[in-house]
């Protein structure tokens, strides 16, 4: 194939030539580094470059489960990625609960139709991972 370039760029330093809209864009586990403030630039961001009808492809870290249910979930996926992978990876979910931004599934869903996004389809990949096949409006 020689019609595809890609870029490997900061959401919210990446500077596009605005002459030349894009068809499709692939955001993979890579979000919920930022707050949802910043999350909401950098899909309206995706949005400014993307040729209407075109896809966004997010597949991120979305918390699905019900809020009065946090403690219970979170300590749940701890033990899991314990048992699954041991100690360090158990540290490393915790340290993913306590300093990353992972959102719920209906605030990443509002950011992505207040910034110019309709979803075509929402894909459970496994607990609290989701992708979101989204085109722009």
């Amino acid at each position: 194939m020689t019609n595809i370039e890609t870029h490997h760029a900061g959401f919210l330093t990446y500077n596009h030539d605005q002459s030349c809209e894009v068809d499709k864009i692939v955001s993979v586990l890579a979000l919920h580094h930022l707050p949802d403030f910043w999350k909401s630039v950098a899909l309206l961001k995706m949005a400014e470059i993307l040729k209407p009808g075109r896809k966004l492809y997010l597949f991120d870290v979305v918390f699905t489960f019900k809020v009065q249910d946090h403690q219970k979930v979170l300590e749940g996926m701890i033990k899991d990625m314990q048992d699954l992978a041991g100690d360090s990876m158990a540290c490393e979910t915790i340290t993913h609960i306590r300093d990353e931004f992972s959102t719920y599934d209906w605030v990443m869903e509002g950011l992505l139709v207040k910034s110019g996004f309709s979803i075509d389809s929402v894909e459970v990949g496994g607990e609290n991972l989701i992708g979101y096949v989204c085109s722009k409006l």
